[in-house]
């Protein structure tokens, strides 16, 4: 791992999409989406996979949040209801991780 982020705690089985067991939802501005219909129909495809069971609103915003579609389409999909301890934190920085994840499944 870089030295740009610090040491994630260890994570349960299916908290993030690469465990294969991933959470069909994912935070954006405080809100918890359901995604679970529509990771299938995402116009940028499975990068949404990635996304999965943590907030993601600093993605959301360098991604979409400059495009109104985009927010429109956000603010369509249905919310659940998450405990508060199941949200994994946003990414840092520079989303190294997500970034080494996306390469990952590339190399596929």
């Amino acid at each position: 791992m870089s030295g740009d982020m610090p040491a994630a705690a260890p994570r349960e089985k299916g908290a993030n999409a690469l465990d294969g067991d991933a959470k069909p939802w994912t935070k954006i501005h405080g809100r918890i989406v359901d995604i679970s219909r529509f990771q299938h129909t995402h116009p940028g495809g499975n990068i949404i996979q990635m996304f999965k069971g943590i907030d993601s609103t600093t993605a959301f915003e360098q991604f979409h949040g400059h495009h109104p579609g985009a927010v429109k389409m956000l603010n369509a999909l249905p919310t659940k209801e998450v405990a508060a301890a199941e949200v994994l934190p946003q990414v840092g920085a520079g989303h190294s991780l997500l970034h080494s994840r996306l390469l990952q499944q590339i190399k596929l």
